[in-house]
């Protein structure tokens, strides 16, 4: 979980598949745990991998529908997971937050794909890490969001080296 989510923290954006799994794994993770009494550590373990795989597998074949369900799924988790985090007492409205979120998620990714998937492959990187963690709930918030700024700190500057390799180019051509 450590490895998965320091790839999709640093790379999320670059390797859109690797985004896409950690968050099927992140969603497989969240099911198991609400169907806990019922499940075995190992059947939760298979399904979050089993959703990890998925996600990779559809990243890479149907990109379109893959990329709003990533707007979708990835937003509606981080408003649930930052109204859980700083709203006690809202666990019987997190579907509302999910909701809510998954809706900007969509309307997000339409408008300004790389800082969107930017966002959600940092958060969802930082709650996979942080998750690895023995923390206390108001400690592993707190530790979401250093991670998060930390993943939004490195890709967006990938993303600036990128533009300007990209003008550099340009202009030696036109030399």
């Amino acid at each position: 979980m450590l490895i998965l989510g320091g790839a999709v923290l640093i790379y999320g954006r670059r390797l859109f598949w690797v985004s896409v799994a950690g968050i099927g794994f992140l969603m497989g993770a969240t099911l198991a745990s609400i169907l806990q009494p019922s499940l075995t550590p190992g059947l939760g373990l298979a399904i979050a991998l089993g959703l990890g795989i998925l996600g990779a597998f559809l990243a890479v074949v149907v990109q379109k529908i893959t990329i709003k369900l990533v707007g979708f799924l990835g937003f509606g988790y981080l408003l649930a997971a930052c109204a859980q985090y700083t709203i006690p007492g809202q666990f019987d409205y997190l579907w509302a937050y999910f909701l809510g979120g998954g809706v900007l998620g969509l309307i997000l990714i339409a408008f300004i794909f790389d800082w969107t998937l930017i966002i959600v492959s940092a958060f969802t990187g930082a709650t996979l890490i942080s998750q690895t963690l023995d923390l206390t709930p108001q400690q592993r918030g707190l530790s979401v969001l250093i991670i998060f700024a930390i993943g939004l700190i490195f890709q967006s500057g990938q993303m600036r080296s990128k533009k300007s390799n990209r003008k550099k180019l340009k202009r030696e051509l036109k030399a």
